[in-house]
């Protein structure tokens, strides 16, 4: 006899597993990129959440679909980048690699509302330079807490970036019982493309230095099968 209840249970896990796992890629302040979209690509059909520096793609089967958002949405026809690469990471050595960068004690500060991060505000059709927080778009609260040394990025064939999306990424690979990590695009001015079990894609923008953001200290993550 047919289930229903188990039937119908089994798709709200599904729906609730892809927002538990989408929702932190979110970017609440950004009307654009508030909701979780739907995006085609490669001939599926995606869950995509993304902010300024990261986007996320799940799989969407009937299991876990979801309403779309009663706002317009990003295209990513232009941004996602073409595999170029398929070269194999091994989880252990990707958590080794972010829990090898030390704790450090760092002040705790919040986005300024009045540049909205930017360090400097439109008004009247005139730009200025935001005083309330020094031009910097962070606001200081004096305490400290516990946080990955700043001043270490993560290498990942030979391109760096934040230590944090490393983190995000195994966060998700332990939410989804992922067993596979593959690079799938590494090129200098794009951003990393990682493929997860072929039922979800993360997309992490390479950090640029320059001289208002020198060049840091690096710890690669080994590669396997290079092809």
């Amino acid at each position: 006899m047919f289930d229903k209840i188990k039937f119908y249970k089994h798709y709200d896990m599904q729906k609730q597993l892809t927002l538990t796992i989408l929702t932190p890629y979110l970017a609440p302040d950004r009307p654009l990129l508030k909701d979780i979209f739907p995006f085609e690509h490669n001939g599926r059909n995606w869950h995509v959440a993304s902010n300024p520096h990261s986007i996320i793609m799940i799989a969407q089967y009937a299991e876990n679909r979801l309403p779309p958002p009663d706002h317009a949405f990003p295209n990513l026809l232009a941004i996602i980048p073409a595999f170029n690469c398929q070269l194999q990471i091994r989880i252990e050595d990707l958590n080794e690699t972010y829990f090898s960068i030390p704790l450090v004690n760092q002040e705790v500060t919040y986005e300024c509302e009045t540049c909205n991060g930017d360090g400097t505000f439109t008004h009247d059709g005139f730009d200025y330079d935001c005083k309330t927080c020094n031009e910097t778009g962070k606001i200081k609260t004096g305490r400290l807490e516990k946080a990955k040394d700043p001043a270490k990025d993560i290498l990942i064939n030979g391109i760096p970036i934040d230590s944090k999306h490393v983190y995000m990424m195994l966060n998700v690979i332990k939410q989804a019982g992922v067993s596979s990590v593959t690079l799938r695009h590494s090129s200098e001015n794009k951003p990393l493309l990682f493929e997860l079990d072929d039922t979800i894609m993360i997309l992490i923008a390479q950090k640029h230095y320059n001289d208002e953001n020198p060049r840091k200290e690096t710890v690669a993550v080994k590669i396997h099968g290079i092809n």
